[in-house]
């Protein structure tokens, strides 16, 4: 038996390293997803292509159609998508630039995280993330 709060945070946790990564070499990432594999693994996963201007809503379907095929398999216990978009920051009119991470569990657990950011120079600075319910897209029937 798993416990989904505690797969999907341990998803979370380690899957927003390489967007931190990529916000400081390129200010930017497209769309990737990350998974839990049934034997606990946690593995990244991208879209295959080096377009560099695909559109990231078509990223994220292509992510997500993947994902629900590796869920449908039995393959993975949870995965995320986590992508680079705009948010209105909690409590306030100000829009930022933000990591959304879409999580989801085979349990039926879906969360939205949103964790808004600022390039400066010395480096990312993190504002307060905030969480949301999720759209429980993958391992929906």
């Amino acid at each position: 038996m798993t416990n989904a709060p505690s797969d999907v945070d341990r998803l979370l946790n380690e899957s927003v390293g390489l967007a931190e990564q990529m916000l400081l070499e390129r200010r930017e990432f497209l769309p990737y997803g990350a998974v839990l594999r049934r034997d606990g693994e946690i593995m990244s996963v991208a879209i295959d292509g080096d377009d560099e201007q695909a559109r990231s809503a078509t990223v994220v379907a292509e992510l997500r159609k993947g994902l629900r095929q590796g869920a449908a398999a039995g393959e993975y216990t949870a995965t995320a998508i986590i992508s680079n978009v705009q948010a209105r920051v909690r409590e306030s009119e100000r829009v930022s630039a933000a990591i959304a991470v879409a999580l989801d569990h085979v349990e039926g657990y879906s969360v939205m995280v949103v964790i808004p950011y600022e390039i400066g120079e010395n480096g990312i600075e993190y504002g307060e993330l905030y969480s949301q319910e999720g759209d429980g897209l993958i391992f929906s029937e």
